[in-house]
């Protein structure tokens, strides 16, 4: 059964959890917005790409030396709530931008 608790008001609508996943992960997605540290990886996430602008999320884990499935999933949440933009050039990765 999936947790009770909606994910979408706590960051702008975009949930950390697929309606696919299985109860696992909303669950944990549930524990890490209670605890707080989703909040705490976004503003760490956030000061990257004001740091490094124009940068991939796989570029800014390695500058920031934080783990690259953390900013990759908080990215789009930061999108989502309108502090990042994102550019995707033909033939190239996605680049971050704060706005």
């Amino acid at each position: 059964m999936k947790p009770q608790v909606s994910q979408l008001g706590l960051f702008g609508g975009h949930p950390m959890a697929r309606a696919t996943d299985h109860d696992s992960s909303h669950a944990a997605a549930d524990k890490l917005e209670a605890s707080g540290k989703a909040q705490v990886q976004r503003n760490l996430v956030l000061s990257l790409v004001q740091r490094w602008p124009g940068m991939s999320s796989g570029q800014l884990a390695r500058l920031g030396a934080v783990d690259r499935y953390v900013v990759a999933r908080r990215l789009p949440e930061l999108r989502s709530e309108g502090k990042v933009s994102a550019v995707k050039p033909a033939g190239k990765e996605i680049t971050w931008f704060p706005t």
